[in-house]
């Protein structure tokens, strides 16, 4: 990445948007899938399940069925299944598009054949929204929220008083780096102080790609998750409670 593409993505990522104050005291925690990989369904989300929760999978829908770093995207039956069991599909762009590198009306089309195919999928027209490679322009970040109730980015830290729902904090689950003492740090921030923490990884595999965890490491921060007492909540339902 360039110098002038940094600084670019900087920008975005603290340009004006849609904010929100979170209530103080209250908390919420949130796990998200990027890309949709089946194992993350078949693996994350049924440890989810297991423990009573739910999450987000944000999809590509162009890449159903493809393969994306060595492991297979979700078909379109384990879309149903996941939205059936009660986690939320959020838009991830049709193709994994670079929301910093293309045009705002390429993102803008590629956002729109999105929604079509997961409200053709669900039924149901996807509210929340991720970055692919948590990469946006301004133009990019003022359509995502315009357009979605929230925009999830990859920048670390907890949500917390004055919210960006156009670039919503998120904190890593890979392998690679993984330090569950630092992610159960977080998560007894926001059981004592509020607030909302959103994680978020790939798929979750014995063998991950440098994007995703392996099912213990997963299982690991789900039980420190439920051990502490905050609601854990997909996307769309954490930011409701937030709200209301």
């Amino acid at each position: 990445m360039s110098l002038l593409e940094k600084i670019e993505r900087r920008v975005a990522r603290y340009a004006p948007s849609r904010r929100m104050t979170l209530p103080k005291g209250r908390g919420a925690i949130s796990f998200c899938f990027d890309d949709f990989h089946v194992d993350a369904y078949e693996q994350g989300g049924r440890i989810l399940e297991a423990a009573d929760m739910t999450g987000t999978f944000y999809l590509c829908a162009g890449l159903i069925d493809a393969e994306l770093e060595g492991h297979s995207i979700a078909s379109a039956d384990t879309v149903k299944t996941a939205f059936d069991a009660g986690h939320e599909i959020g838009c991830h762009t049709f193709s994994h598009m670079d929301c910093q590198a293309n045009s705002a009306a390429a993102v803008a089309t590629d956002l729109e054949k999105n929604k079509v195919a997961i409200t053709e999928l669900t039924g149901l027209a996807p509210y929340s929204f991720a970055y692919p490679f948590g990469k946006m322009s301004v133009a990019a970040k003022r359509l995502a929220s315009d357009r979605f109730g929230s925009a999830r980015g990859v920048t670390g830290g907890i949500n917390r008083g004055l919210a960006d729902l156009g670039n919503l904090r998120a904190n890593q689950i890979y392998s690679n780096g993984f330090d569950l003492a630092a992610l159960e740090g977080k998560i007894a921030d926001v059981a004592a102080n509020g607030g909302w923490l959103i994680f978020y990884t790939h798929e979750v595999a014995e063998k991950p790609s440098p994007f995703g965890c392996r099912p213990d490491e997963f299982r690991a921060v789900v039980d420190a998750v439920a051990k502490s007492g905050v609601r854990c909540l997909p996307v769309k339902h954490a930011l409701a409670s937030l709200v209301f």
